[in-house]
């Protein structure tokens, strides 16, 4: 029985599909770093400001992020010998399953594009959430961070549970007093 899976362990990482697997998946890597600068060298010389620039980054890098990473499973399963026809034709019932399982991340996913299309905030901005002035401190499709000015804490709230929220005007304050005579 050790000889068996001894064999079985040396056939598989000496096999064409555990090379190939690695292959990809450094090749994912190596793009998902291309995309990334790509994306930050066109967004900089692009005229936008910073906190723009740093909202549409991370919106755009993380819906190709899936994207990239879906692709490279279906080729890593198709290196190691499984028949990625047969699963493609019984998705059907399983898409059903995982759109119920993933409607949360989707809803997610769709009201971060509908808040950077919509510029409803971006990273840097100043925001009243849940009754407190915070900074956006990050913003992705799934995602928005902020850090409350008072208590210095911060939240990661999903962006479909972001119902209302009010864009504050960063103002300057000088406290003085005046001698009344």
């Amino acid at each position: 029985m050790k000889d068996s899976l001894l064999d079985t362990l040396l056939n598989f990482f000496t096999s064409k599909g555990f090379y190939g697997s690695i292959i990809v998946i450094l090749v994912t890597m190596f793009i998902l770093r291309v995309i990334k600068q790509y994306l930050i060298k066109k967004v900089a010389y692009s005229g936008k400001d910073e906190q723009h620039r740093n909202t549409f980054i991370g919106v755009i890098f993380s819906v190709l992020q899936y994207l990239i990473i879906i692709l490279a499973v279906v080729i890593i399963l198709h290196l190691n010998g499984i028949n990625i026809v047969s699963i493609l034709a019984g998705l059907g019932i399983g898409a059903a399953i995982v759109g119920l399982a993933l409607q949360d991340t989707l809803k997610d996913i769709i009201s971060g594009i509908n808040i950077y299309n919509n510029n409803f905030y971006k990273v840097g901005d100043m925001v009243k959430w849940n009754g407190e002035n915070c900074d956006v401190s990050y913003f992705s499709a799934r995602v928005t961070k902020f850090r409350a000015r008072a208590s210095n804490s911060t939240y990661t709230v999903c962006n479909s549970e972001i119902r209302s929220i009010e864009k504050v005007k960063d103002s300057r304050y000088l406290n003085f007093t005046l001698p009344f005579s």
